[in-house]
């Protein structure tokens, strides 16, 4: 089977292609590098240095791939609001011409990582695959969009699965971007031996989960069970920014009085969210594999600090 991964570069998306690899798919990678890295490329994977957000470039994509794993996106919601003409060009307006290009070059399937952003905040609890949609940033309503165009191709014939992803943490993730994931953005602060800087409440909730069980996840919508359906990637556990501040404390084996200054929160900030993944359990019965600490304790070790 030859699957094409855009955004292979990325820390999902070189994580997605080691493990496709290991499975002896021929995997092709189609990036800019805009975020992601030549380092994270894969070994025999076919590389395409291309911004699919430029409708030119697709006529230099290779012919008779049968699965496109669309990763490639924008990926903060702080950032869409600073450029959010930018977020649409490389979240939905990418997204729709990579769904017209796989209708048209007969591919069979596309995986689409959504985000949790899609909820928007949710307070009375977890958010399940059928809860309300209600983005409140332009990346959340981008990542909607991208669903709604998906659906729309699979009554023309492509087939899909939509994984929206909670907040994903681990080994690959870019430390050098303070811009996005909590986890890495204050990992960093405490490797640089500087005070954590928290943009909102400490009391904010989040649901994190580690990136081996993401890739597993990912996997799985090979699967002809996944055909046009929709999933939360998730630990299904809510976390206060607090605990996960003293987590990562204790991991790096820091006084938990370890300096942090609040600043204002980013607009239009999420202040509560955590998944529901009883519809991957009860579909295939698969259960995270890494709770907090440990996950934790293996994104750092990664590190070789």
């Amino acid at each position: 089977m030859k699957i094409l991964v855009s955004g292979g570069a990325g820390f999902i998306g070189s994580n997605l292609c080691k493990k496709l690899k290991e499975k002896d798919y021929d995997v092709i990678i189609v990036d800019d590098l805009s975020t992601g890295f030549e380092d994270n490329l894969i070994e025999g994977c076919d590389f395409y240095d291309l911004d699919l957000s430029k409708e030119d470039n697709y006529k230099n994509l290779p012919k008779n791939i049968d699965v496109v794993f669309h990763l490639a996106s924008q990926v903060s919601s702080e950032m869409s609001f600073v450029n959010p003409v930018n977020d649409m060009q490389r979240n939905s307006y990418a997204t729709l011409l990579i769904l017209d290009w796989s209708l048209k070059s007969s591919v069979k399937k596309i995986l689409y990582t959504s985000s949790m952003g899609v909820y928007g905040s949710n307070s009375k609890g977890p958010s399940k695959e059928t809860s309300l949609l209600s983005p409140t940033s332009f990346y959340g309503i981008n990542k909607r969009a991208s669903e709604e165009f998906i659906k729309v191709y699979s009554y023309k014939g492509l087939e899909y699965t939509i994984f929206r992803l909670f907040n994903v943490y681990g080994p690959g993730q870019d430390m050098s971007n303070l811009n996005q994931g909590m986890v890495s953005i204050y990992l960093e602060y405490i490797l640089r031996n500087k005070p954590i800087l928290v943009k909102g409440s400490l009391d904010r909730i989040r649901d994190y989960v580690f990136i081996e069980d993401v890739i597993d996840v990912l996997m799985l919508g090979l699967n002809q069970k996944t055909k046009n359906k929709t999933y939360n990637v998730c630990s299904g556990e809510k976390t206060s920014v607090k605990k996960l501040i003293n987590s990562l404390l204790l991991v790096m084996d820091k006084s938990l009085d370890y300096p942090f200054t609040i600043l204002p929160e980013t607009p239009n900030d999420i202040y509560q969210i955590w998944g529901s993944c009883d519809k991957l359990i009860k579909e295939f019965d698969w259960l995270p594999k890494f709770k907090l600490n440990e996950g934790l304790s293996k994104f750092v070790q990664s590190l070789k600090i």
